[in-house]
């Protein structure tokens, strides 16, 4: 009976043996043929694969620093889903003349340096990717300034590896420290109510839509100031806009002039009427204002013929200040009572990315043209006289004379007109 007992458990041992040995076999198979299937899937994928850049730009941003605008073709017959998967990277020569490429990272949000986003895809199905037969635009913005008159080589690749390259040019690169104007919460996704202070920050606005930004005011796209005759001093809501940095991590020095550039119609956009919207720049501790500077924007004729929100900038020239850490950079806007009408402010959309730009270097001009007085250079006074030269030499008087004399101030006096181009009262134009 032992013996029996015996012989039973050997061969129950050796059958659960046999039994474990193939289920291992047929487990490792089943892994083996799904890692072959994974792989052939992938293979096939990537030969359906195909991109074709069709352009490559180094543009402007705004005045604010050189990016790159890239147009991409889907050529090939598969959905390329899943942006975040991909790697777009650019080699390219610093500033200081050393090479460096850089790696950029997927935004879906407002676009801060360092970072890319798509701009749009063209022919847009609505499906989620960007499928075959699409054109995608792609973006990008650089976190150091390249060398002026430089290439740089950049590459796209899809999450299964799949790349295209081209050359891009940089010619005039932009080195500005901007603040783009933002709603909030930002990216703006519905009309929200007014709110008197809002956030300003170094992302590009990644929104398509402009929304009424105080909704619980009018029924207008983005914001209505409503005139104000009280300057920085004003408090009544809806006559006045507050934008703050938040609290800085670092000093922050302005040094030299800062753009104030803003996106802005007259309520309701009629031509031919005076517009005027004053900026405030101010350092904010979180109890008290400092101020730094302030500018105005002031048009004769605001709209110029359009019927919708139109570009104007102002300069606040010679600033020398540092806000330290803890501290808010501040910018306030009022339209002034000497406006013709309310102005609506546009602002954190791509088409209307309103904008502080804390260190603007005007453009160098290709031409230089320099009013004269006649005989050049004066050498005294001299009575009015209805057409002057103007051309390339350079002054060179060290006085400024009477140039409509008789009068008492040195120069030429113009006294207001509201006729325009079609004054002839000498003493009203020049």
């Amino acid at each position: 009976m032992g013996a029996s007992v015996a012989s039973l458990l050997v061969l129950t041992v050796l059958f659960t043996g046999v039994l474990m040995t193939l289920k291992s076999s047929w487990l490792g198979d089943n892994r083996i043929n799904g890692a072959v299937a994974g792989a052939t899937k992938n293979y096939d994928d990537r030969n359906k694969t195909a991109l074709a850049i069709t352009s490559s730009v180094g543009l402007s941003v705004f005045r604010c620093d050189t990016g790159v605008e890239v147009t991409v073709d889907n050529v090939g017959e598969m959905t390329v889903n899943d942006f975040a998967r991909m790697d777009v990277l650019t080699w390219y020569t610093l500033e200081s003349g050393d090479t460096v490429t850089k790696d950029f990272e997927y935004s879906d949000g407002n676009l801060e340096k360092g970072e890319w986003s798509v701009g749009g895809i063209s022919p847009d199905n609505n499906s989620p990717g960007f499928d075959p037969g699409e054109t995608a635009t792609l973006v990008w913005r650089f976190d150091q300034p390249q060398m002026p008159n430089t290439s740089g080589y950049l590459t796209v690749v899809t999450p299964n590896g799949v790349s295209d390259s081209d050359y891009v040019e940089f010619m005039d690169v932009s080195r500005g420290d901007c603040r783009f104007l933002h709603n909030f919460p930002t990216p703006p996704q519905e009309d929200t109510f007014a709110q008197s202070v809002l956030p300003m920050g170094t992302g590009f606005p990644a929104a398509a839509t402009l929304y009424n930004y105080d909704s619980d005011q009018d029924t207008d796209a983005g914001l209505t100031l409503v005139r104000s005759q009280n300057g920085i001093d004003e408090n009544v809501a809806g006559k006045f806009q507050v934008w703050r940095t938040g609290p800085l991590t670092q000093p922050l020095t302005i040094s030299g002039d800062v753009l104030v550039d803003l996106w802005s119609a007259l309520v309701p956009a009629v031509s031919n009427e005076v517009g005027i919207l004053i900026a405030y720049l101010r350092d904010y501790d979180g109890a008290a204002y400092s101020e730094i500077g302030q500018g105005a924007i002031f048009a004769r004729d605001w709209q110029q013929g359009s019927t919708g929100l139109v570009e104007r900038m102002a300069l606040i020239e010679g600033i020398d200040y540092t806000l330290p850490p803890g501290n808010e950079l501040e910018l306030r806007i009022i339209a002034d009572i000497a406006s013709a009408h309310d102005i609506a402010v546009g602002y954190d959309t791509k088409d209307y990315p309103s904008l502080l730009n804390l260190s603007f270097t005007a453009p160098d001009p290709s031409l230089s043209l320099y009013f004269h007085n006649d005989p050049t250079p004066p050498v005294a006074d001299t009575a009015r006289q209805a057409v002057l030269p103007l051309d390339a030499a350079i002054p060179t008087a060290g006085t400024l004379y009477q140039y409509g004399n008789p009068g008492n101030n040195p120069g030429l006096l113009l006294k207001g007109t509201d006729q325009g181009l079609a004054e002839t009262d000498p003493t009203k134009f020049q």
